[in-house]
């Protein structure tokens, strides 16, 4: 594995910050913690690839038409407790805008340990529900004026 320089992940943390998500989805009966992030630009999204690759996280990067866009998009998937934690344990100090966010979402995931099927404590439900209301959108903007 290729090293990785502290610019690097300066700039890794920034483009989470600008242009991502770090939060719990449900999927079916399920809760899967997600970092997602999307950009129009190739270059950007290559980089960011390679600084994960490099990392030894796992990630899925798919491209897609968005209706009302005619720029192509290109998403970057980082999900699953265990990829989701370690990427947060290499990021979570570095950011500003969504460091909350992941830090709920890290204590979700070891709320949760190797149970993998067990049912949803209250606790963990509450975590989720202060996930989403740290991603609410619009809420901060009142704040500046």
């Amino acid at each position: 594995m290729n090293s990785v320089t502290q610019f690097e992940l300066g700039w890794l943390a920034g483009i989470i910050d600008g242009e991502g998500s770090i939060t719990v989805c449900k999927r079916g009966p399920t809760y899967v913690p997600t970092i997602k992030m999307s950009n129009t630009s190739k270059v950007l999204v290559e980089k960011y690839c390679e600084i994960l690759d490099r990392l030894g996280i796992t990630h899925k990067c798919y491209g897609k038409q968005t209706k009302g866009n005619r720029k192509y998009q290109w998403e970057v998937c980082i999900d699953g407790r265990p990829r989701v934690y370690k990427a947060l344990s290499i990021v979570q100090d570095l950011l500003i805008a969504k460091q909350k966010q992941a830090i709920k979402v890290g204590e979700w995931i070891e709320s949760r340990g190797l149970d993998l099927r067990g049912p949803y404590t209250e606790n963990q439900l509450d975590i989720i529900k202060n996930i989403r209301e740290l991603n609410g959108r619009g809420r901060e903007f009142s704040e500046f004026k």
